[in-house]
């Protein structure tokens, strides 16, 4: 039986600690990026991957991965 994967993603850009931490630089790249990244592993059409958010900037930041 083959697995399918559904990844969601919630990214807020409202944060209690560090506002818009989603979109903030690490290590010369945005931290939304290590989590789109780290789904590669996959076999891509056994997945699919949302972001939920409620900034713009993150969501096209999103699209780019």
């Amino acid at each position: 039986m083959n697995k399918k994967f559904l990844f969601v993603i919630p990214a807020r850009a409202g944060s209690k600690g560090v506002i818009n931490k989603n979109i903030r630089i690490v290590k010369e790249v945005p931290l939304i990026e290590y989590t789109l990244k780290s789904i590669e592993n996959f076999d891509r059409k056994d997945i699919a991957a949302v972001v939920s958010s409620d900034s713009m900037e993150i969501l096209e930041l999103s699209k780019l991965y």
